[in-house]
């Protein structure tokens, strides 16, 4: 009986969705008849049930549809001019309806035109799990694609059926994406060779401690594993895998201090220290830093009580630094320390601090020049990047210090220890962020930024104009958000990957004469 009502409710909701689609589809071509502009309605009106996410445009190339779970997808067409055929069927014009079968990931074409004028759409079954978004465009995008990890809220993600790696394009479509088989993917890069990698936490949620919980992942992007890497001797943190043009990685861990225990709440506590190390493929540590002996106490001193497990041990342990990111620099590394609201310059050589921004006053300490909040320059930050220009960008989350996010981007002066702020982006309808995000320069100067533990990624121009916004549904964010570059990736390739990780059966393609499709 539960499935018979099952199936009646499919089939109601099905009726009320076509119903829909026939009202807004007759909507749209009576209001055309009498305005001269719609000469154009040429273009076929397209509509489906489930439905089509973007609505239906000639200039949007890609789109998806939520069949889950009833397997399949209706599509309503009227052609005036051009005929369109659905799913390799035979192109037609008027008014008709196609219906296609489709599970999850899998995808169909829509042909508008004949010959070498076609122009071919892609409908691809989004997972019934994949976080709720919308999309708003509002202006020329320098990005062709953007790269997250979408997920519930930390420390919420106890569920990772509903956490993804997804690549979207400039309309907010998502157009590659993967669920891992366990765990939960944080962290997501392009990597130079191509493939795709990330941190994965397989504990279930993200935090930091269990032996063996978080490895790095290597990928394709058909989704075949290429290797899986972690650091040597220390456990693997998620926070940053950043991958390197020489094939290593730098991957975020701590050491543990045990002989000097701290005196936290009455009780004595051993602390980590900030490290990372370089790994080679083969797994092989090329370089490692500690922050021990190097990063006093003292700069952590408005997180005393920042606890976690560490492997091994039943008591807790003081996380007094956090470190966040780490990237190449000059003659040595970026890190970011959270829990010292600070910046450090790194020197590869001797391991020593060259420089710091932000946090406690120390001999190191740039000067800050041109920023408001100099004397609380920085508040939680993540993800600090260097740019070809030789300028520092930081995510400042401002948590600390109770205030909005932004993005902070300073010219540093070595010679006169100066940091000097050359440029902030911020969305003053973002009014908070308790952690995480990223902020990255694109070329043409526009910013992507993931703004943190909220919702929304946005591509900003140079003036905190918004072009482009993805909001997840509330309780949903992505650590960080990449961009990717049209000559770094084309739509080809993420096509043909989707299909290699989702097929059709062959009878499927006999059956609906189903068209192989793949687009430049």
């Amino acid at each position: 009986m539960g499935s018979n009502a099952t199936q009646g409710s499919s089939a109601t909701y099905v009726r009320s969705v076509r119903s829909a689609i026939a009202v807004a589809v007759s909507g749209l071509l009576a209001s055309c008849l009498f305005v001269p502009a719609c000469a154009l309605a040429a273009e076929p009106v397209i509509g489906t049930a489930p439905t089509l996410q973007p609505s239906f445009s000639s200039s949007v190339p890609d789109y998806v549809t939520r069949c889950e779970p009833l397997g399949r997808v209706e599509v309503s067409v009227r052609a005036e001019g051009n005929p369109v055929s659905v799913d390799g069927a035979p192109a037609q014009t008027g008014n008709f309806v196609a219906d296609v079968t489709l599970a999850s990931g899998q995808a169909f074409a829509i042909q508008v035109g004949t010959g070498g004028s076609a122009r071919t759409y892609t409908v691809r079954c989004l997972p019934s799990a994949f976080p709720q978004y919308t999309a708003q465009i509002d202006g020329a995008r320098q990005a062709a694609y953007y790269l997250m990890t979408p997920c519930e809220d930390i420390p919420l993600a106890a569920n990772p059926a509903h956490c993804y790696v997804a690549i979207f394009d400039s309309n907010g479509v998502p157009v590659w994406w993967y669920h891992p088989p366990q765990g939960i993917a944080v962290d997501a890069d392009l990597d130079p060779n191509g493939d795709l990698s990330w941190a994965l936490d397989t504990g279930g949620y993200y935090a930091f401690g269990l032996p063996g919980r978080v490895r790095v992942e290597q990928r394709g992007l058909d989704g075949n594993l290429a290797n899986v890497l972690g650091t040597s001797g220390t456990p693997t943190d998620f926070h940053e895998a950043w991958p390197l043009a020489n094939g290593n990685f730098l991957i975020t861990s701590y050491v543990l201090q045990t002989e000097a225990p701290v005196l936290l709440s009455g009780k004595y506590v051993d602390t980590v220290d900030a490290s990372f190390q370089e790994i080679e493929p083969d797994g092989s540590v090329a370089y490692s830093w500690s922050s021990a002996g190097r990063i006093g106490e003292a700069a952590s001193i408005d997180y005393p009580y920042t606890l976690f497990y560490y492997p091994g041990l039943t008591e807790h342990v003081w996380d007094w630094q956090h470190i966040d990111a780490v990237m190449p620099y000059k003659n040595g590394y970026l890190i970011s320390l959270r829990q010292n609201n600070a910046v450090y310059y790194i020197e590869a050589a001797t391991g020593d601090v060259v420089w710091k921004l932000g946090g406690t006053q120390i001999p190191q300490s740039l000067k800050i020049i041109g920023d408001p909040h100099a004397s609380q320059d920085l508040g939680s930050q993540h993800d600090v990047r260097a740019w070809p220009d030789g300028t520092v960008s930081v995510m400042d989350d401002g948590s600390r210090f109770v205030r909005p996010p932004r993005v902070v981007r300073f010219r540093i002066n070595e010679g006169e220890q100066t940091a000097t702020l050359i440029e902030t982006i911020a969305d003053p309808s973002i009014r908070s962020s308790i952690c995480c995000g990223s902020a990255r320069l694109l070329p043409g100067g526009d910013w992507v930024v993931a703004w943190g533990e909220t919702r929304y990624v946005e591509e900003l121009t140079p003036a905190s104009e918004v072009v482009f916004r993805l909001a997840f549904a509330p309780g949903y964010s992505t650590y960080r958000a990449v961009p990717i570059l049209s000559e770094q990736l084309s739509l080809s390739s993420l096509i043909d990957a989707m299909n290699q990780m989702h097929p059709l059966a062959p009878a499927d393609v006999r059956a609906q004469g189903r068209l192989a499709f793949s687009r430049k």
